[in-house]
């Protein structure tokens, strides 16, 4: 797997250790998951890694996921977009390219869209099957300026339910039905139109 996707064998390592560790302590929290301070500054130093991007974790953790598909089982798939808030760490933030604003326009963060699988007859999590993060520039047009309802769907932010469902079908390609569980957002027609097969179902909150 590290020649697939990380740049060495010692980056694949450290990550699946951090990975097994947030399971473990239910917590993201580095000081948390460390059992020492050597053990903490290794983390830091894993996070601060220029060789590590965040496009590897991502599809480490989907490898990771697929790999636990059972063949011919029913996964349900949940689909969520979260706002991670960083305004009151603004300043001690040095770098600050990967962030934007979130959804008040004003406070410091970015856009998170995972999919989580969970095997329906078991209840037993796989882990995450997609995981989309993106950030909006703060001057950015709002939706009348973009004339948004003119848009392609390929240029909406709404595009993720849509992207996170097809790669969450290509990861659990093994499995006899999965079901997609979106909330109201994902309430979409042109989801209904792409995604749904004799395999794959849509279960959306209107």
């Amino acid at each position: 797997m590290a020649d697939a996707i990380f740049s060495n064998i010692r980056i694949e390592r450290r990550v699946k250790q951090v990975v097994e560790k947030i399971i473990e302590k239910q917590s993201v929290v580095i000081h948390q998951l460390s059992a020492s301070e050597a053990e903490q500054r290794s983390y830091y130093r894993l996070l601060h890694n220029p060789r590590l991007q965040t496009s590897q974790i991502i599809s480490y953790l989907q490898a990771d996921c697929g790999r636990q598909v059972e063949v011919g089982a029913h996964y349900l798939v949940f689909q969520d977009t979260t706002q991670p808030n960083f305004e009151r760490n603004r300043r001690n933030i040095s770098d600050q390219q990967q962030l934007g604003v979130i959804g008040d326009k004003q406070s410091l963060g970015f856009f998170l869209h995972p999919s989580l699988v969970v095997q329906a007859d078991t209840g037993r999590c796989l882990g995450y099957s997609h995981v989309q993060v993106w950030s909006r520039e703060a001057m950015a047009p709002d939706r009348k300026q973009r004339q948004y309802q003119k848009q392609p769907i390929e240029e909406k932010e709404s595009y993720r339910w849509i992207q996170a469902a097809q790669a969450s079908k290509q990861v659990l390609a093994k499995a006899s039905a999965l079901t997609i569980i979106c909330d109201r957002e994902g309430d979409i027609s042109e989801l209904f139109l792409q995604v749904p097969d004799n395999q794959t179902h849509l279960l959306v909150r209107s």
